[in-house]
């Protein structure tokens, strides 16, 4: 199991973040995401690997001027 957004999510070996964020439903375009205490930012969620039992952080991206 996997814990995210107060979620706990079934794992399986070689899930990436894309493949639980397909599982969530959740199409938001995050700008990152914060793995036990490891950060991954957007472009490597297609390969960035969760590890059993992870704690998730979704992180959104920041606009401004």
């Amino acid at each position: 199991m996997i814990r995210v957004k107060d979620r706990h999510i079934t794992w399986h070996e070689g899930m990436t973040v894309a493949d639980m964020l397909r599982e969530l439903g959740d199409g938001f375009p995050y700008a990152a995401a914060l793995i036990n205490d490891r950060y991954v930012c957007r472009r490597d969620f297609p390969t960035a690997l969760i590890p059993d039992k992870a704690e998730i952080i979704l992180i959104p991206g920041v606009g401004g001027g």
